[in-house]
């Protein structure tokens, strides 16, 4: 699953969601939840994530939660977890940029 951090700001570059829906998942993120493009990983508003370090031989998790989450009515592309700031903190997760998302208009 491709994960990212944002605050809602590259959501809708990042996924093409609506704008109805684009405003729901950016709220969640906002208030420090998760967002998901599959609506499977989705149950009882929570969105179980976990985090393993993944080593030469080994695989061991780290840490673990249920998160407040909110999931776009459409699949989209291959499967994303998009965490806000405060819910990669807690998991211990280290946010690094590695890249960039632009938009632009197309002309008039």
């Amino acid at each position: 699953m491709q994960t990212g951090v944002d605050d809602g700001g590259a959501l809708p570059l990042l996924t093409g969601a609506d704008p109805a829906a684009t405003a729901a998942a950016t709220a969640v993120l906002r208030a420090g939840g998760v967002v998901v493009t599959d609506p499977r990983y989705l149950h009882d508003g929570l969105v179980t994530v976990r985090v393993n370090q993944v080593d030469p031989g080994t695989d061991r998790p780290t840490a673990a939660a249920d998160l407040p989450g909110y999931a776009l009515p459409e699949p989209i592309g291959q499967a994303q977890i998009l965490l806000s700031p405060a819910a990669a903190r807690p998991l211990g997760s280290t946010c690094v940029p590695s890249g960039w998302v632009l938009g632009t208009s197309l002309p008039q």
